[in-house]
């Protein structure tokens, strides 16, 4: 069939250009990526772009100096780009502050204002 006739039956039936496309594991400009392209695991998933959003709970040890160090659930290979923690131990004792005071590309340190133990939601972006 001639271009302009399969032209007319996407038109007829509404379809856009999404569905000239091929559907596959490609990601590169006007690619559409199938599942495959998005790798996930415990705790992490992955987008077609090579981000990685990973989210996880830790004990942060509000006493140490030092802060603690923490180990992400998979090593990001090229850089952080952010991290946020959230207090989620349930208590009901006035919220801490944190700090990240440090971080690489398989860890990160946080330092919290309270000098007791505190569950912490962290979440951390990178490629």
């Amino acid at each position: 069939m001639p271009d302009e006739g399969k032209l007319i039956i996407l038109y007829n039936l509404g379809l856009g250009t999404a569905a000239k496309r091929n559907v596959g594991s490609a990601t590169g400009t006007n690619q559409i990526p199938d599942m495959s392209s998005f790798g996930s695991g415990t705790q992490w998933f992955r987008l077609p772009t090579g981000n990685i959003v990973q989210a996880w709970q830790a004990t942060i040890n509000g006493a140490d100096a030092n802060g603690t160090t923490i180990n992400f659930p998979v090593p990001f290979p090229n850089a952080l780009y952010a991290a946020n923690t959230i207090w989620v131990d349930g208590s009901t004792i006035a919220p801490i502050a944190y700090k990240i005071i440090g971080h690489t590309k398989t860890t990160v340190t946080i330092k919290a204002s309270g000098a007791g133990t505190y569950g912490t939601l962290i979440m951390a972006i990178g490629i």
